[in-house]
């Protein structure tokens, strides 16, 4: 009886190291990718339910290799189809946004987004602000997974922030008017540059975090911040405040303004209030977010 169990050990043992031999040559890895071991379903199916006779051990173990082989062909045919590329079964073309062909300074919004700052809200308050908003063409398609704008030759910019800053370059060096509170302008200053650089990536950084989680962080660093200054730049609004105000959901609506005013709470954070409100309040970004809630529920510009 001794002898048997061994004799049948021994099988299963070479069943299992046949099963490795027609993995390897089919270039199936451990989990099934091609880094040399075996499928585990192969091995367990070589490896386990030894026999009581050495007959029957010999019958079950030779069933097992040809599962094995047969498993180990299917798998090799499967993956050479899916490297293939070319089957029906193989990924669907992803969109390439560069295809898209706009219209200069054509602003395309996807209307099936629910949050403000998914829309182009930096775009639309930097063209609200300097008063070029009029040259924009504002459309809504659904297709389109990330807001674009046409440049001057109509190929898609891709994505607010990158839109934003294609019109602050053309139209943010102009003067439009005395009042300079109502302008982003672009300046010369290498210094002031990289600080709103330094904040607009600040506030790029909280997009990934959940509102409440947002809100708190730029309460906190606002209190510091604005202890001495009107914006974060100084004492004129800038694209770092418009970012910034963004990531906080550019609360401009009556109910996104009361949502967020009661999260920051005056007694706990009244600097960062102070600013939210000048934020809310002002012309050039209330008119942004009604060009934005327009074109998204399907009004064009």
């Amino acid at each position: 009886m001794a002898s048997a169990k061994n004799a049948a050990k021994k099988a299963a043992k070479k069943a299992e190291k046949e099963a490795k031999k027609a993995a390897f040559k089919a270039g199936i890895g451990n989990g099934g990718e091609g880094s040399g071991g075996a499928p585990s379903v192969v091995v367990a199916a070589a490896a386990t339910d030894t026999a009581d006779t050495p007959s029957a051990t010999k019958r079950v173990s030779a069933a097992k290799i040809n599962n094995a082989k047969a498993i180990v062909s299917v798998l090799a045919a499967v993956k050479g189809k899916s490297s293939s590329g070319g089957g029906k079964n193989g990924p669907p073309p992803l969109t390439n946004l560069s295809k898209f062909k706009l219209k200069p300074f054509q602003l395309v919004i996807n209307p099936n987004v629910v949050r403000m700052n998914e829309r182009p809200i930096i775009t639309l308050a930097v063209a609200c602000l300097c008063d070029f908003d009029i040259d924009l063409t504002i459309t809504s398609d659904h297709r389109v997974p990330q807001s674009m704008l046409g440049d001057s030759n109509g190929q898609a910019i891709v994505g607010d922030l990158a839109s934003a800053r294609y019109l602050l370059d053309v139209f943010g060096g102009i003067d439009v008017s005395s009042s300079s509170s109502n302008n982003v302008l672009t300046t010369s200053s290498s210094n002031e540059r990289a600080e709103q650089n330094a904040w607009i990536e600040y506030s790029q950084s909280l997009l990934q975090l959940n509102p409440e989680q947002a809100r708190k962080g730029i309460a906190m660093t606002l209190e510091h911040a604005l202890s001495k200054r009107t914006y974060l730049c100084g004492h004129k609004i800038s694209l770092a405040d418009i970012a910034l105000f963004a990531a906080l959901g550019f609360p401009c609506t009556i109910q996104d303004k009361k949502t967020v005013l009661e999260s920051l709470n005056i007694d706990d954070y009244p600097i960062a209030t102070r600013w939210t409100k000048m934020m809310c309040s002002h012309p050039a970004l209330m008119k942004a977010t009604q060009l934005a809630v327009g074109a998204a529920s399907g009004a064009t510009a």
